[in-house]
């Protein structure tokens, strides 16, 4: 009995050992790209475009990573709208600083952008885009992934970044860093970034269980925007531990049905440890044009976009509408009544959308605002 044991041990572990053996492993390769270098000496291409486009096997177990070494890349010299992004390979620079991409447009023209995960249009899988500075220059924005289901599958991870939108122009989408149009089965994931503008994020209309994901964290930059265009999915938007100087969410109402009341946040949005002074909510009609303030269409509860950590949902009984800005008192009461203050130095919080009386409304009590209000400097 002990020698059959012994034998289908062996005989197991063989088997075992054999599966280790067949089992393909995950092959990476590297590429080196130096501008102004020379090519089988010191790298294997001087500009981007062409090491992007030398690769044709990429695939989960055949990966890429392309090393840009410090100088800078025009995309204008490659002669493309912008510069594409392919599944499992990543592109990492040498230094954060060191590596400069940027695509200088003559005119103003946003359908051009630095990176644009469209310009292939069969990224299937994953890849990761590090180290590097990425400038943009009359056109939409640095990075740019708005893309229908067949040309992009997968998450993309933009890490340790430096985005820059330099556009001249005033109004809100000549400062985009970050521009998303995202449907089911797309990830953007922004992590440990700074950027001069702000980062955003539409979903789509498609109802499908796969979702879209947009996480953002660890990143500063102007503000966070995400759009709701009212898929059923439950699109996942995460925004952790960043620091801005506000948080916008926009619920574009025509996209979905032209009446309010049956109203469904198609994002589940999560924030958690956010730095950033107050939220802005809207709603547009058919047309684009905002409408409003979305706290007072959707009243109830029903947009659950705050930060528990600075934030508190606080019921008005003062008989009174407590506006926007006004300094408030809370009592002990399970009900978490409010009433204003009558020292804003002592103040429990301050309101940041008006709240008619005997309805509920979000009140910041922490954060730069209240730190203002201590040392005097509001």
């Amino acid at each position: 009995m002990k020698r059959i044991i012994v034998f289908m041990s062996m005989a197991i572990l063989a088997i075992c050992l054999m599966v280790l053996i067949l089992k393909p492993s995950n092959k990476t390769t590297e590429v080196v790209v130096k501008v102004g270098g020379t090519v089988g000496e010191n790298c294997d291409f001087t500009n981007i475009k062409d090491a992007l486009d030398s690769i044709t096997n990429n695939k989960k177990d055949n990966n890429y990573v392309i090393k840009v070494m410090d100088g800078i890349y025009e995309i204008n010299d490659f002669g493309v709208p912008f510069l594409g992004i392919k599944s499992y390979v990543d592109i990492v620079g040498q230094s954060k600083t060191g590596v400069i991409i940027k695509h200088t447009a003559e005119t103003m023209d946003a359908t051009k952008a630095t990176f644009d995960v469209g310009y292939y249009g069969d990224f299937d899988g994953e890849c990761t885009l590090k180290n590097m500075t990425v400038i943009s220059f009359n056109c939409k924005s640095p990075f740019h992934f708005d893309a229908d289901e067949t040309a992009f599958k997968g998450t993309i991870t933009i890490e340790d970044c430096i985005l820059i939108n330099q556009n001249k122009f005033e109004g809100e989408p000549n400062h985009n860093c970050v521009a998303c149009g995202l449907r089911p089965g797309q990830n953007i994931h922004v992590k440990n970034c700074i950027a001069n503008g702000f980062i955003w994020a539409h979903n789509s209309t498609i109802d499908n269980p796969k979702g879209a994901s947009f996480i953002v964290e660890n990143t500063i930059c102007e503000y966070l925007w995400v759009a709701s265009l009212g898929s059923k999915t439950k699109d996942v938007c995460k925004f952790i531990n960043n620091k801005c100087e506000y948080i916008k969410l926009d619920y574009a109402d025509h996209m979905k049905r032209s009446n309010t009341d049956d109203f469904e946040m198609s994002w589940a949005i999560e924030l958690e440890n956010n730095d950033f002074n107050y939220i802005e909510t809207l709603y547009e009609n058919a047309s684009g044009e905002v409408l409003g303030d979305f706290w007072d269409a959707l009243y109830g509860g029903k947009v659950a976009i705050t930060d528990l950590s600075i934030h508190d949902y606080c019921y008005n009984d003062t008989g009174l509408t407590l506006k926007k800005g006004t300094y408030v008192d809370m009592d002990d009461s399970i009900a978490k009544t409010i009433t204003t203050a009558k020292e804003q130095t002592n103040a429990y919080g301050v309101v940041l959308k008006d709240i008619p009386s005997g309805a509920y409304g979000v009140v910041q009590y922490d954060g730069d605002f209240l730190k203002a209000l201590s040392n005097g400097s509001r």
